[in-house]
């Protein structure tokens, strides 16, 4: 609040003597009559009026204090509660991050990761459990702890007439429905196992498409195998051409019987057979060449 400074009321004359003479009296009385009229009732009443404004304007003063006052109240009131609920949602977090900390954990001690041998405790140096798995990064499979040692996780002695849900007269299989099969034993088949006959667009083979492939060949050609399985897996596939013109020229590393590639004829359908075991390095091919279709 701004104070409302008072107008000061002008000096007056002298104040009548009635022991001066009559006239001089008379004419003192009159000053002293008009000032008093015109100059000290009217600068009363403004100092009066004054005095009301300045204590009204203090009064206001004091409700919006109050008020403001009451308004701090309620933010230290909200601001206590927000400082409750950021404690509670503080310890919220640090509890979620306990259990996601101890699922880690867990998931880690039953999936022990890739590893080159057989671990014998888990990823915290505690025991091994029931059921918990890793890769063998050596023997190229996965492998699962049964309570008393490490054991191949896929082990058929029986008819499967389903495998991960699939089943019918025809179960189509991915690698992820399998995964690696055991090193030792054998996989016996009832009925015909078939695969996709893959068309080969460009001039590169790739192996890991499948087994048996289709190619035409319009011009001089020169094929590539690609994505060969590593040394010590044996693979084989088939190659159907359709040569219509051109020459054929396959890698260096086909050896084919008696050292020579076979001589074809353009105009007709040849089959060519391919093996390798040593990932590639040497592939031993042989050609069933010149069908009329």
């Amino acid at each position: 609040m701004t104070a409302i400074a008072p107008t000061p009321i002008p000096a007056g004359p002298a104040v009548p003597n009635s022991g001066l003479p009559e006239p001089t009296f008379d004419a003192q009385y009159e000053n002293f009559n008009e000032w008093e009229r015109n100059q000290l009732a009217p600068g009363m009443n403004a100092l009066a009026q004054n005095a009301f404004d300045n204590a009204s304007s203090t009064a206001t003063d004091a409700v919006l204090a109050m008020g403001y006052r009451n308004s701090a109240g309620q933010s230290a009131a909200s601001a206590i509660e927000a400082a409750s609920t950021a404690t509670t949602q503080a310890g919220n977090a640090s509890t979620s991050a306990g259990q996601a900390e101890n699922s880690r954990i867990e998931a880690s001690r039953l999936n022990l990761g890739a590893k080159a041998a057989a671990p014998t405790v888990d990823n915290q140096g505690e025991a091994l459990r029931t059921g918990a798995t890793y890769f063998d990064t050596t023997l190229n499979k996965w492998r699962a702890w049964s309570g008393a040692g490490w054991v191949d996780p896929l082990n058929v002695t029986g008819a499967v007439s389903t495998v991960n849900g699939k089943s019918g007269p025809d179960v189509v299989l991915a690698p992820a429905d399998v995964g690696a099969l055991p090193a030792a034993g054998a996989v016996a088949v009832t009925g015909s196992v078939r695969a996709p006959r893959v068309a080969v667009q460009a001039l590169a083979i790739d192996c890991s498409t499948g087994n048996y492939f289709a190619k035409t060949i319009a011009a001089n050609s020169t094929l590539t195998f690609g994505s060969v399985p590593a040394a010590g897996n044996a693979y084989g596939m088939s190659i159907d051409v359709t040569h219509t013109s051109g020459v054929i020229t396959w890698p260096t590393s086909v050896k084919w019987p008696g050292d020579a590639a076979p001589t074809l004829t353009a105009g007709k359908v040849h089959k060519f057979l391919f093996t390798t075991s040593d990932g590639g390095v040497t592939w031993r091919g042989a050609a069933l060449s010149n069908y009329a279709s």
